[in-house]
């Protein structure tokens, strides 16, 4: 998710926020500049994307269109994630697809030995149901 709050522009209603999710994330106020106009790293499902107001904050979530992928960054051209977190982040993942492929056993206390492989393509990829 991302959050956005925009603290300079006060009189903004919810009626004035349009926004669409494509492969190009699109996000700002009726007749203005959008506020956010990047395309995106990689894919997104734009049918299981939303973004909502809450608390006067814009939410913005995205679905990955791959399962498994481990996004490096969001925007294409943007800061990419620390290669010590992208490698935390491909552990959960891959600690989340061993989960749903082997439903009774627990994996909460496994560790990995040495680099962590691509959770998407490991011994022969994502499985789909």
């Amino acid at each position: 998710c991302f959050f956005f709050n925009d603290t300079a522009t006060t009189e903004i209603y919810t009626e004035q926020i349009v926004g669409s999710v494509r492969c190009v994330q699109e996000t700002g106020i009726t007749n203005t500049k959008p506020y956010i106009d990047e395309d995106l790293s990689l894919k997104c499902d734009a049918s299981e994307s939303l973004w909502m107001i809450e608390d006067d904050e814009l939410h913005i979530q995205l679905q990955k269109m791959f399962k498994g992928e481990v996004w490096s960054c969001v925007f294409k051209g943007h800061n990419e994630l620390d290669p010590l977190v992208k490698e935390e982040v491909q552990k959960k993942v891959m600690l989340e697809r061993f989960q749903e492929e082997n439903p009774g056993f627990d994996f909460s206390g496994a560790e990995f030995n040495g680099m962590v492989p691509d959770p998407r393509n490991f011994m022969g990829g994502v499985k789909y149901k």
